[in-house]
């Protein structure tokens, strides 16, 4: 979540798109309070227990800590809503119990005892049970004895091993000199085919992106104490601003095309938490945040000389890089109103 601007400082009143919602007023957002990669066979048994009697699909009330599987959270588009968790459960739970690779003699029967078969969708268990016997050609109270049991294992199984079958996907390294089909002897992860992609290469260069504008910051902070003149505190504060703007428009080529959620190594992220990642930012309105980005965007391959020269070509530019300078001069705790 983000700060809202300082007294005084302008805002935008007209609707934000993309990354500009960033630099209005924070809103709450549910946190996942868990990650559940290593479950044990008997926790997620139990888990499933619980779905089984109401019968699927599963519902918020019924998802339990299942939803917070990993191979669970990593096929959810947001974290933050427990309906999509729920939605990515229920695909699992599909593909899992159609298949009962651990019970596949059972595998016709499964979808009907857990409410998945045509006609079975709502109703009792009593009713799932009969109906699951008649797919398996036993006797319910047989079923309900002997088979249901290891049913309820098998699919607690399937769960267990797509989730420690899931994998998070490396956005760079190193390939082997020697063996291109595996990671670089030194540990570094390689390039598989599926991540030359342009989501891919977008997401490393905002994690980049978010890393120099905290490398930025950190030069402003030993700026700003350097006794010796070393350090420029003026060529400090405009490369973090064109670190900013950087990130601004990167940002926003990724939530435009893809969406809120950008992933590394197995970490997600929605971009206003992303952007707080650096360190702090400062309190622009959407319209300002827009306009940086539009600078950028104009400065073209220049680069920071490039984007120092856009800036200053203009009255608004002007505005934002002295605004800027006022805030990295004053100190970034001045600028959330408290105290240096």
């Amino acid at each position: 979540m983000v700060d809202s601007a300082p007294s005084g400082a302008p805002m935008d009143q007209t609707p934000a798109l993309g990354v500009g919602r960033l630099f209005e007023p924070a809103y709450a957002r549910e946190v996942v309070p868990e990650v559940w990669t290593v479950p044990d066979a008997s926790d997620i048994r139990v888990e499933v227990r619980r779905v089984l009697r109401p019968g699927l699909p599963a519902t918020i009330q019924t998802a339990g800590r299942l939803q917070y599987l990993s191979g669970v959270l990593a096929r959810s588009p947001r974290l933050d809503e427990a309906a999509l968790r729920v939605v990515a459960l229920n695909r699992v739970f599909e593909a899992v119990i159609t298949k009962l690779e651990a019970e596949p003699a059972l595998a016709s029967g499964a979808p009907a005892l857990f409410g998945l078969a045509p006609g079975t969708t709502g109703t009792t268990l009593t009713v799932r049970r009969e109906r699951a016997a008649v797919a398996l050609g036993y006797d319910p109270e047989y079923l309900r004895k002997h088979l249901e049991s290891r049913i309820v294992a098998a699919v607690a199984e399937g769960l267990r091993t797509d989730t420690l079958r899931y994998h998070s996907r490396t956005l760079f390294g190193g390939y082997d000199i020697d063996r291109h089909e595996r990671p670089a002897t030194d540990g570094s992860p390689s390039v598989e085919p599926e991540d030359l992609v342009h989501r891919e290469e977008l997401s490393a260069r905002i994690w980049s992106a978010v890393y120099l504008l905290r490398a930025e910051f950190i030069a402003v902070g030993l700026a700003k104490v350097n006794k010796d003149g070393s350090r420029d505190f003026d060529a400090a504060t405009d490369n973090a601003l064109y670190a900013m703007a950087l990130q601004l428009h990167l940002l926003d080529q990724y939530v435009s095309t893809y969406g809120e959620r950008i992933m590394r190594s197995g970490l997600e992220h929605h971009v206003d938490y992303l952007v707080r990642i650096a360190g702090w930012h400062p309190p622009f309105s959407a319209a300002e945040a827009a306009h940086l980005r539009m600078i950028i965007m104009r400065a073209g391959a220049g680069g920071l000389a490039g984007f120092q020269a856009a800036i200053e070509a203009t009255d608004h530019g002007r505005s934002l890089l002295t605004q800027w300078r006022k805030w990295m001069t004053n100190g970034w705790k001045d600028a959330h109103g408290d105290p240096k």
